[in-house]
């Protein structure tokens, strides 16, 4: 008999919901199982994720039940397959951070994503061997991998800078280089930034640092979900992975880290997990059958 569960779930995609990673599947069963069980409970999902709303579509599909979401880091956000708020980054916000990051370290790429383009790539220079790069590293993405577009920073009417001028930008991603000692380096220099670009959100993940309009963090953009829905933070739990998951952690007191995560970020978890399905151990009472 099913005493309580956590009315919410709100949780990280890469790393978390798609850990293990299916190339083909997105999703392994018993990660899809377990979310369904929990839906069909009567418990919300809610993805807190920093890709697109695009690629959110395809998630959904597969859990086959009603999702919300809360995309680019929660710069976007659905509630009952209705957009219920969108924020964005200016251009001039924009342009500062990148022309800052080029005097200073000099990003192999910068992506950003819109409404309209769920991932536009563009260097400064023309950079054969990154394109050639990207598409290797994006064919290996299988199902994993989100619609991109490249474009030259240096055409004024090219779309990367077209994008810029409608000033509705929902993320910019700041790209170091593939070697392990970027990962440090990222997290460094995303504290440089953030006190440095106070009015913007600020996190790292891995490879790329993560740059959102103010309000779009995860920490807070589930809060706002929380306060639409009318929701206490102590029905929510969150589950997540990587540097962009810490304020979750430090703000709601049920969560969940995945074991195979960074011990930077282990350490602000409150409990860690092997398998995302072990989530059912936490939200479930202890004495239900799952």
């Amino acid at each position: 008999m099913l005493i309580h569960m956590k009315k919410v779930l709100a949780t990280d995609l890469d790393g978390t919901l798609f850990y293990p990673r299916r190339r083909f599947r997105l999703i392994a069963k018993r990660n899809v199982n377990f979310l369904r069980r929990y839906i069909d409970d009567g418990g919300r999902v809610a993805l807190i994720t920093g890709r697109s709303q695009d690629f959110i579509k395809k998630v959904e599909k597969k859990i086959a039940r009603p999702i919300d979401s809360m995309s680019c880091n929660g710069a976007n956000m659905m509630v009952d397959a209705k957009m219920v708020r969108q924020k964005y980054m200016s251009g001039k916000d924009v342009q500062g951070v990148i022309d800052y990051m080029d005097e200073k370290y000099h990003p192999l790429a910068y992506i950003i994503m819109t409404d309209n383009f769920p991932s536009i790539v563009a260097a400064k220079r023309r950079n054969i061997i990154l394109k050639l790069m990207y598409r290797i590293w994006y064919f290996f993405q299988f199902s994993y991998a989100e619609k991109y577009t490249f474009s030259d920073r240096n055409k004024a009417d090219g779309l990367f800078n077209n994008q810029l001028k409608t000033n509705k930008i929902s993320k910019l991603l700041i790209f170091m280089g593939l070697r392990k000692k970027y990962i440090e380096l990222n997290k460094e220099v995303n504290k440089e930034l953030r006190a440095k670009f106070s009015h913007l959100e600020f996190s790292w993940s891995n490879q790329v640092i993560e740059i959102t309009p103010s309000g779009a963090e995860k920490s807070k953009a589930i809060s706002e979900y929380l306060n639409y829905l009318n929701i206490p933070s102590d029905e929510c739990f969150v589950a997540g992975d990587s540097g962009n998951d810490i304020t979750m952690f430090e703000k709601f007191k049920h969560n969940v880290c995945m074991a195979h995560a960074s011990n930077t970020v282990k350490k602000y978890a409150t409990h860690i997990v092997k398998h995302y399905y072990d989530l059912a151990r936490f939200i479930y009472e202890e004495d239900k059958e799952y």
